[in-house]
């Protein structure tokens, strides 16, 4: 394939238009709402206006990695509070609270994605994996202050502020405008990032000054299908950055998506091989669960496309589920239950399948109880945590749960044709494998053919 942007020069940093936050002299802790920083935390005495005064502090010296871990650092405590008791995991780290947060659907998606990016800022400041610009510390800052409007104003359970800021003082006045602006489209659409990286000089964009901006675009658009448009992001962005964890994970499930969608071991392979070297790195971390969780879908495509070696493809599959879900505590819902139903389809003894189904299932038994707890009436879970927990309920041979399960969710979620034939198809092998195919139709109702 031959990239739309071979003909583009990338112009060195030092060549383009600096990227600085607007000078101000007035400490933060003076322009932010009353509200906001007298907000503290007893059981840990964190007390945010410390943690501005501070970030203020080494901001102004330019220590930019400092910069960083303040900004994480201050959205991990609160986040830490936010989730209070119905946190399942008092010692998760940013990565595990962001997803207890985005799964009980506290945080919109494209607020989770910034959180995504921010945590990635923060983990190769603190493990030295690149060199650090000041315009890194101005995307942590943007999406710290992204982070507290929700907290103080749009959270449910939030103290609903007016505003973040003291009175006749804008949020953005605080930020650099057009960063700001293409970090807020990179979480929504990435469309406008998308045409920044498309008009006459590529290579200049600001949006190639982080490698923040680039991934959470290209991972909006990937969420839209829209795999050429982030295909021509992540090619410009990794010529920039091309040791970047998180891009590297995206060119990956990019060609993971067009392997699939073409029936293409080509691109399988393709995808495979960005994966690969990422699962060596050796962190466990909520980025590394991702690679995991790549790769292993990489394999049990290439089992169906490449059936000559389907079983040593189906055999890598489960060992790299298996492994993921380790390295995430276990409670990676998605990993583990790939992992137990690989197991079955391996033909492995079924306590192996049965002591995963049994943890997810729990596990998502709570998170429905916690929803429920959280605001009073009836929440139900995502499309996908719904079906993990029907298939959890399958491998336990819990016929009748596993299928009120499965028909709730295919029938709330009745647009979603493509994640139900993926869910039918999965569900089917499972029976067959347990040579328990006739419970088919009972299990899945009208669905049981929507596989083709």
């Amino acid at each position: 394939m031959t990239s739309t942007t071979d003909a583009v020069t990338l112009h060195p940093p030092e060549s383009r238009p600096a990227m600085v936050a607007p000078a101000t002299t007035t400490p933060l802790v003076e322009l932010f709402s009353p509200g906001v920083v007298a907000y503290r935390i007893a059981e840990s005495e964190f007390a945010l206006a410390d943690d501005l005064a501070r970030f203020d502090h080494v901001r102004a010296v330019g220590a930019i990695e400092a910069a960083i871990l303040y900004c994480t650092r201050i959205v991990e405590a609160m986040a830490r509070a936010a989730l209070g008791p119905t946190n399942p995991d008092a010692n998760a780290e940013l990565g595990g609270l962001l997803r207890e947060l985005f799964e009980t659907r506290q945080i919109p998606s494209s607020l989770n994605r910034l959180l995504a990016q921010l945590r990635t800022l923060g983990n190769d400041a603190r493990h030295a994996n690149r060199s650090m610009s000041s315009v890194d510390a101005d995307a942590a800052f943007i999406i710290l202050v992204r982070w507290l409007h929700w907290s103080f104003c749009e959270a449910v359970y939030g103290p609903r502020l007016a505003s973040i800021m003291v009175p006749n003082q804008p949020a953005d006045a605080l930020l650099p405008r057009e960063l700001a602006r293409l970090v807020d489209d990179s979480a929504a659409t990435g469309e406008a990032v998308l045409a920044s990286l498309t008009g006459p000089d590529p290579g200049a964009s600001p949006a190639l000054l982080t490698p923040v901006i680039p991934a959470a675009a290209a991972e909006a658009l990937l969420a839209r299908d829209r795999w050429e448009a982030a295909h021509t992001i992540l090619d410009l962005a990794l010529r920039r950055f091309p040791r970047d964890l998180r891009l590297r994970q995206l060119i990956g499930l990019y060609w993971s998506r067009r392997g699939q969608s073409e029936e293409s071991v080509e691109h399988l392979h393709r995808a495979r091989k960005e994966l690969e070297p990422l699962r060596l790195r050796g962190r466990a971390s909520a980025a590394d669960e991702e690679t995991f969780g790549i790769l292993a879908g990489v394999y049990k495509r290439l089992a169906e496309l490449d059936p000559t070696n389907a079983a040593d493809w189906l055999r890598q599959c489960q060992f790299t589920y298996r492994e993921g879900w380790e390295q995430s505590r276990r409670t990676n819902g998605y990993l583990g239950i790939n992992a137990a139903t690989m197991a079955v389809l391996l033909g492995q003894p079924m306590e192996v399948a049965e002591e995963i189904a049994g943890l997810i299932r729990d596990r998502l038994s709570n998170l429905q109880d916690r929803l429920r707890a959280s605001s009073g009436v009836e929440r139900p879970l995502t499309y996908w945590d719904q079906v993990t927990w029907a298939e959890a309920e399958l491998l336990l041979s819990n016929w009748g749960h596993a299928g009120e399960l499965y028909r709730d969710a295919f029938a709330r979620f009745a647009t979603r044709t493509r994640d139900i034939a993926e869910t039918v198809r999965q569900a089917r092998r499972v029976l067959d494998r347990l040579s328990r195919r006739e419970l088919a139709a009972g299990v899945l109702g009208r669905w049981a053919d929507a596989a083709g």
